[in-house]
Protein backbone atom coordinates (compact mmCIF):
# COMPACT_ATOMS: atom_id res chain seq x y z
CA UNK A 1 0.00 0.00 0.00
CA UNK A 2 1.56 3.42 -1.02
CA UNK A 3 0.86 5.71 1.85
CA UNK A 4 0.98 8.91 -0.39
CA UNK A 5 -2.01 6.82 -2.91
CA UNK A 6 -2.70 10.31 -5.63
CA UNK A 7 -1.23 13.12 -3.59
CA UNK A 8 -0.36 15.98 -6.12
CA UNK A 9 2.70 17.44 -5.33
CA UNK A 10 3.60 14.51 -2.71
CA UNK A 11 4.40 15.65 1.11
CA UNK A 12 8.29 16.55 1.85
CA UNK A 13 10.34 17.08 5.06
CA UNK A 14 9.23 20.27 7.11
CA UNK A 15 11.39 22.97 6.46
CA UNK A 16 10.80 24.36 9.88
CA UNK A 17 12.77 21.23 10.95
CA UNK A 18 10.02 19.72 12.56
CA UNK A 19 10.40 15.63 12.69
CA UNK A 20 7.40 14.73 10.18
CA UNK A 21 5.82 15.51 6.71
CA UNK A 22 4.51 19.14 5.44
CA UNK A 23 2.23 19.52 2.58
CA UNK A 24 1.70 22.75 0.78
CA UNK A 25 -0.87 23.04 -1.49
CA UNK A 26 -0.45 25.60 -4.21
CA UNK A 27 -2.89 25.12 -7.31
CA UNK A 28 -6.26 24.44 -7.13
CA UNK A 29 -5.75 21.11 -8.56
CA UNK A 30 -3.70 19.94 -5.74
CA UNK A 31 -4.68 17.70 -3.01
CA UNK A 32 -3.25 15.16 -0.82
CA UNK A 33 -4.43 11.73 -0.07
CA UNK A 34 -2.75 9.72 2.69
CA UNK A 35 -3.73 6.17 3.33
CA UNK A 36 -3.69 4.68 6.77
CA UNK A 37 -5.37 1.21 6.25
CA UNK A 38 -6.09 -1.06 4.00
CA UNK A 39 -9.08 -3.43 4.08
CA UNK A 40 -8.39 -5.38 1.12
CA UNK A 41 -7.80 -8.57 3.26
CA UNK A 42 -9.54 -7.77 5.87
CA UNK A 43 -13.35 -7.83 7.25
CA UNK A 44 -12.94 -4.88 9.59
CA UNK A 45 -16.52 -2.90 10.24
CA UNK A 46 -16.76 0.58 10.60
CA UNK A 47 -18.38 0.19 14.09
CA UNK A 48 -14.71 -1.55 15.15
CA UNK A 49 -13.00 2.02 14.19
CA UNK A 50 -12.88 3.61 17.40
CA UNK A 51 -10.15 6.43 16.80
CA UNK A 52 -8.71 8.24 14.40
CA UNK A 53 -5.93 10.60 14.33
CA UNK A 54 -3.23 13.00 13.51
CA UNK A 55 -0.31 15.16 15.66
CA UNK A 56 0.52 18.32 13.90
CA UNK A 57 -1.13 21.42 12.85
CA UNK A 58 -2.43 23.47 10.26
CA UNK A 59 0.18 26.21 9.38
CA UNK A 60 -2.05 28.19 6.58
CA UNK A 61 -5.32 27.62 5.63
CA UNK A 62 -7.82 30.63 4.14
CA UNK A 63 -10.08 29.33 7.26
CA UNK A 64 -13.06 27.68 5.31
CA UNK A 65 -14.44 24.48 6.09
CA UNK A 66 -13.31 23.02 2.70
CA UNK A 67 -9.61 23.78 3.60
CA UNK A 68 -8.66 21.66 6.50
CA UNK A 69 -7.79 18.14 6.32
CA UNK A 70 -10.24 15.35 6.95
CA UNK A 71 -10.39 11.28 7.52
CA UNK A 72 -12.58 9.26 5.21
CA UNK A 73 -13.79 5.76 5.63
CA UNK A 74 -14.68 4.37 2.64
CA UNK A 75 -16.55 0.66 2.74
CA UNK A 76 -16.20 -2.08 0.68
CA UNK A 77 -18.48 -2.41 -2.49
CA UNK A 78 -21.53 -4.89 -2.33
CA UNK A 79 -22.06 -5.32 -5.92
CA UNK A 80 -26.07 -4.90 -5.55
CA UNK A 81 -26.89 -1.37 -7.26
CA UNK A 82 -26.64 0.57 -4.09
CA UNK A 83 -22.79 1.26 -4.33
CA UNK A 84 -21.78 5.35 -4.50
CA UNK A 85 -18.90 4.28 -7.22
CA UNK A 86 -17.46 1.24 -8.63
CA UNK A 87 -14.96 0.77 -6.36
CA UNK A 88 -16.52 1.19 -2.75
CA UNK A 89 -19.88 1.48 -1.54
CA UNK A 90 -20.22 4.30 1.10
CA UNK A 91 -17.81 7.04 2.45
CA UNK A 92 -17.73 8.98 5.39
CA UNK A 93 -15.13 12.29 5.98
CA UNK A 94 -15.18 14.30 9.23
CA UNK A 95 -13.75 17.37 9.27
CA UNK A 96 -13.31 20.80 11.41
CA UNK A 97 -16.90 22.68 11.51
CA UNK A 98 -15.05 26.22 11.64
CA UNK A 99 -17.83 28.46 13.09
CA UNK A 100 -17.33 26.46 16.23
CA UNK A 101 -14.29 25.42 16.88
CA UNK A 102 -10.86 27.59 17.44
CA UNK A 103 -8.13 26.59 15.52
CA UNK A 104 -5.02 28.65 15.86
CA UNK A 105 -2.79 28.40 12.78
CA UNK A 106 0.93 26.48 13.65
CA UNK A 107 -0.76 24.98 17.03
CA UNK A 108 0.29 21.66 17.14
CA UNK A 109 -2.57 19.68 18.38
CA UNK A 110 -4.22 16.10 18.23
CA UNK A 111 -6.63 16.27 15.78
CA UNK A 112 -9.57 13.23 15.81
CA UNK A 113 -12.47 11.84 14.65
CA UNK A 114 -15.12 9.20 16.57
CA UNK A 115 -13.74 8.66 20.03
CA UNK A 116 -10.85 10.74 22.00
CA UNK A 117 -7.22 8.62 21.07
CA UNK A 118 -5.90 7.03 23.80
CA UNK A 119 -2.87 9.63 23.37
CA UNK A 120 -0.66 10.25 27.21
CA UNK A 121 -0.22 14.06 25.64
CA UNK A 122 -0.10 17.67 27.12
CA UNK A 123 -1.59 18.73 23.45
CA UNK A 124 -4.77 19.81 23.26
CA UNK A 125 -6.99 17.58 21.22
CA UNK A 126 -9.39 19.08 18.44
CA UNK A 127 -12.23 17.23 17.27
CA UNK A 128 -13.63 16.45 13.88
CA UNK A 129 -17.02 17.12 14.72
CA UNK A 130 -18.97 17.69 10.95
CA UNK A 131 -19.72 13.94 9.18
CA UNK A 132 -20.49 14.05 5.75
CA UNK A 133 -22.25 10.60 4.39
CA UNK A 134 -21.84 9.84 0.77
CA UNK A 135 -24.39 6.81 0.81
CA UNK A 136 -26.11 5.52 4.11
CA UNK A 137 -23.69 5.07 7.01
CA UNK A 138 -24.04 1.56 8.39
CA UNK A 139 -21.22 0.20 10.93
CA UNK A 140 -22.00 -3.29 9.92
CA UNK A 141 -20.63 -2.59 6.72
CA UNK A 142 -16.87 -3.58 6.04
CA UNK A 143 -14.23 -0.80 5.71
CA UNK A 144 -12.38 -0.79 2.16
CA UNK A 145 -9.80 2.22 3.24
CA UNK A 146 -9.05 4.64 5.95
CA UNK A 147 -7.34 7.87 4.49
CA UNK A 148 -6.19 10.95 5.63
CA UNK A 149 -6.69 13.73 2.83
CA UNK A 150 -7.35 17.72 1.41
CA UNK A 151 -10.09 18.37 -1.23
CA UNK A 152 -9.53 20.10 -4.32
CA UNK A 153 -11.16 23.43 -3.09
CA UNK A 154 -9.14 26.70 -2.75
CA UNK A 155 -4.63 27.06 -2.38
CA UNK A 156 -2.56 28.30 -0.31
CA UNK A 157 -3.22 25.45 2.36
CA UNK A 158 -0.16 23.75 4.46
CA UNK A 159 -0.39 21.23 7.07
CA UNK A 160 2.21 19.27 9.09
CA UNK A 161 1.86 15.51 10.39
CA UNK A 162 4.07 13.95 12.65
CA UNK A 163 2.17 10.84 13.31
CA UNK A 164 -1.25 9.14 12.33
CA UNK A 165 -3.24 6.89 14.45
CA UNK A 166 -6.09 4.87 14.11
CA UNK A 167 -7.29 2.92 17.53
CA UNK A 168 -9.67 -0.24 16.85
CA UNK A 169 -11.29 -3.34 18.52
CA UNK A 170 -11.26 -6.74 18.10
CA UNK A 171 -12.08 -7.83 14.76
CA UNK A 172 -11.82 -11.01 12.15
CA UNK A 173 -8.88 -13.23 13.25
CA UNK A 174 -7.59 -10.81 15.91
CA UNK A 175 -8.83 -9.73 19.49
CA UNK A 176 -8.90 -7.61 21.65
CA UNK A 177 -7.80 -3.90 21.03
CA UNK A 178 -5.49 -3.10 18.24
CA UNK A 179 -3.62 0.31 17.25
CA UNK A 180 -2.34 1.87 13.52
CA UNK A 181 0.39 4.54 14.80
CA UNK A 182 2.82 5.88 12.31
CA UNK A 183 5.23 8.12 12.97
CA UNK A 184 6.37 10.32 9.87
CA UNK A 185 10.28 10.47 8.88
CA UNK A 186 11.30 13.52 7.15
Amino acid sequence: MAIQADSQPIATYDEDGRSGWSYTKLEASDKFSWKIFSGATENMQMKNIESISFVGSIDSWNDTDHQSPFFTIYTKPKNDGSDQAGWYHSKHSYMLHKDSQLVRKGEKAIFYCLDPPEEDSWLRKIPLRTRTDTGQYNGDNEVQSVSFQSSLWGNNFSVYVEKLSMDCTGFGRRVGKNSIKMKLKS
